[in-house]
């Protein structure tokens, strides 16, 4: 084995240890974008609730 198949080979496990970092990468940043849209939805549905709550109305009687 000469060192340019040395250097190959290398090269190659370099390239595939990158690949499966790079897919390790997505799969948890997918789970993390799922996770902020589920949060949104929350947060939209926590804001229309606070928007039609009946409010109290607080007035000051002078007697």
């Amino acid at each position: 084995m000469g060192i340019g198949e040395i250097v190959v080979s290398i090269l190659a496990t370099i390239a595939a240890t990158a690949a499966c970092i790079n897919s390790a990468l997505n799969k948890e940043a997918a789970e993390i974008n799922k996770q902020v849209k589920e949060i949104e939805l929350e947060l939209k549905r926590l804001e229309l609730e606070e928007k039609h709550k009946p409010r109290r109305v607080w007035r000051r009687y002078r007697g």
